[in-house]
C-alpha cells in the first residue's frame, strides 16, 4: 500500500523527463517503465508512449 501511495506523489509532480522516469523505475524496483501522454485534438485521441530502463 506505501509504494501505491509513493506512486501516486510521484505522478502529482509532472515528472516527464527520462531521467526522472528512470529514478521513479528505480523507486518502483521495476525493470521498465513507460510514459507518455494522451492528447485529444477535436474528435481525435492522440497517444505516445516511450518505455525507459
Amino acid at each position: 500500500m506505501s509504494k501505491l501511495l509513493e506512486e501516486q506523489q510521484l505522478q502529482q509532480t509532472g515528472c516527464i523527463e527520462s531521467d526522472c522516469m528512470v529514478e521513479v523505475g528505480e523507486l518502483l524496483n521495476v525493470e521498465q517503465i513507460v510514459g507518455g501522454s494522451i492528447l485529444k485534438i477535436g474528435n481525435l485521441y492522440v497517444i505516445g508512449a516511450k518505455v525507459f530502463d
